[in-house]
């Protein structure tokens, strides 16, 4: 389970500036932090959420001692602790971000699916003002 420190990245990832001119540092140190805090499985997909287990087909009475029900009871746990920590995964990214680039992923189905988008949209900006930065260079 996540602790209330695990919900907010240090002033070390800088916040992803619009035009993308600071993709490359801002994700390296974003990914870095992500992994310390143990939650990088959210954002390429390795974290799946548990699933609970196979109830018996029999109609047989199980009492809450059953390995069944424990094993329930366990997976149950553990699906409430992955969701918790896919809303903290989504708080460390929005932490981060414009308000512009929040409203472009809100609606993502997944944390993944938020990522990829970010990752798509600031590569090609980031790239754009790298050959910009290097062209102003270059004619000055």
């Amino acid at each position: 389970m996540t602790t209330p420190a695990n919900n907010i990245l240090s002033t070390s990832v800088p916040k992803l500036k619009l035009l993308g001119t600071n993709w490359a540092v801002f994700s390296l140190r974003f990914m870095t932090k992500v992994e310390m805090k143990g939650l990088w499985g959210h954002f390429d997909r390795m974290c799946k959420c548990p699933k609970l287990p196979a109830t018996p087909s029999t109609t047989s009475t199980t009492t809450s001692t059953t390995p069944s029900a424990t094993s329930s009871l366990l997976a149950t746990e553990m699906i409430d602790t992955w969701e918790q920590d896919k809303k903290v995964t989504r708080s460390l990214l929005y932490q981060k971000i414009s308000d512009l680039t929040l409203m472009m992923i809100v609606r993502c189905p997944s944390v993944k699916v938020m990522w990829d988008t970010v990752v798509q949209e600031y590569m090609y900006k980031g790239a754009f003002s790298q050959a910009h930065l290097c062209h102003s260079f270059m004619s000055s």
